[in-house]
């Protein structure tokens, strides 16, 4: 039976996506600089702070339930409508609402989701980038957590 190899933390994932080819026909991106640089390229097109920017002002639509998870944890997309000609930015996300926390004994309740984001915070802070981009807002299920 063949294994399947797990993606590391640190590894891209399908990331931020545009609708339509790029305006010059390449496939190829720009150089996107060091990795811990703050306008690395977080995926196409996107830097850290176009995906944070993103993540905080796009329409968020939940797609699915992450069912193995042990707290709410929604699959969702999220989009920037753009104007023409320019195509909107989609990107898949995950959002988890405070209200779907499980408690737990050493932490107080309700705070996942802004230990979640403090997580983020650190790891640009000291350079690792090793959390993707986390940030605090409202969602379909109240105030939580979209990474």
């Amino acid at each position: 039976m063949a294994r399947r190899r797990r993606r590391a933390r640190s590894e891209p994932d399908a990331g931020p996506e545009r609708r339509s080819e790029p305006a010059d026909g390449t496939d190829e991106a720009a150089d996107p600089g060091p990795v811990d640089s703050p306008d690395a390229d977080r995926g196409p097109g996107l830097t850290l702070a176009g995906t944070l920017d993103l993540l905080r002002t796009g329409e968020l639509d939940v797609q699915g339930r992450l069912i193995e998870a042990s707290n709410l944890d929604l699959y969702c997309t999220i989009t920037r409508h753009c104007p023409d000609p320019e195509p909107d930015v989609v990107a898949a996300c995950v959002y988890k609402p405070i209200r779907g926390e499980r408690p737990l004994d050493d932490f107080p309740d309700g705070t996942l989701a802004y230990r979640e984001v403090a997580a983020h915070v650190v790891s640009e802070a000291t350079g690792w980038a090793i959390v993707p981009p986390t940030i605090m807002r409202e969602g379909p299920l109240g105030l939580g957590m979209v990474q």
